[in-house]
């Protein structure tokens, strides 16, 4: 299986480097817990039609309503443990869910899901 073509609109921009890269660790996770999963992962670009796989509107609108602040520009602008935590959260969500994109608020419910596993842990 290939992994996904992915072609960002924001050409040159070191978040879509940063978002791929984090794309790459939630496959190998994905690919560990189950191949059907994975399987939908891949098809991304395709369920999309090729528009925008990663959703950049829905992600940047996405911020934890208590923890982020207002100059928090969305999901995957931040290159910190906690902003990989979140999107690996998402790509993860997104692979078990039965919506073909990811959305706005698959993107919060991913944010307030990692953050109560990182409380649970402590």
């Amino acid at each position: 299986m290939k992994p996904p073509i992915l072609k960002p609109k924001l050409k040159g921009s070191t978040t879509i480097k940063k978002v791929k890269k984090i794309v790459n660790e939630a496959i190998k996770t994905i690919e560990r817990i189950n191949p059907e999963r994975l399987k939908k992962f891949y098809s991304l670009p395709d369920l999309c039609n090729g528009d925008d796989p990663l959703s950049a509107v829905e992600m940047a609108k996405s911020k934890h309503k208590i923890l982020d602040a207002d100059s928090y520009r969305g999901l995957g602008t931040r290159s910190d443990n906690n902003e990989r935590g979140r999107l690996l959260q998402l790509f993860l969500d997104y692979s078990k869910s039965s919506k073909p994109k990811i959305t706005e608020q698959m993107c919060n419910a991913s944010i307030s899901m990692f953050h109560s596993n990182l409380d649970r842990k402590k």
